[in-house]
């Protein structure tokens, strides 16, 4: 077997969960950590403490690290990358990303 062929196969969990167990809690955290994303991100506009700020700007940072692994991850292991750097998903996720990092580096300017 071609290594691509095997990894796409061992890591297939990333795109499509079946019901086995690790996977279920795989996308259960995964799910959890974009709505604490999100969350952050909405609650980060509000008036808010400015520790409390600092503390969901941390949260955000982390969140935006461990998409850009799994991007990363995702686009190694991927047999047919043209076809999954065309997807409208992808195409989502890089753009979550780059914002993730133009808020991140625009965060230490005004710092």
């Amino acid at each position: 077997r071609p290594l691509g062929l095997l990894v796409s196969q061992r890591t297939g969990f990333l795109e499509q969960p079946d019901g086995r167990p690790i996977n279920r809690i795989f996308h259960t955290c995964w799910s959890l950590m974009i709505t604490l994303s999100v969350c952050g991100a909405i609650a980060q506009s509000m008036s808010i403490d400015d520790g409390l700020r600092n503390a969901l700007r941390t949260v955000d940072t982390v969140c935006t690290l461990m998409f850009t692994i799994e991007l990363l991850f995702k686009l190694t292991c991927c047999p047919h990358r043209c076809a999954f750097v065309k997807r409208a998903y992808t195409a989502i996720d890089f753009a979550v990303i780059f914002m993730g990092y133009v808020e991140l580096v625009e965060s230490d300017h005004t710092s």
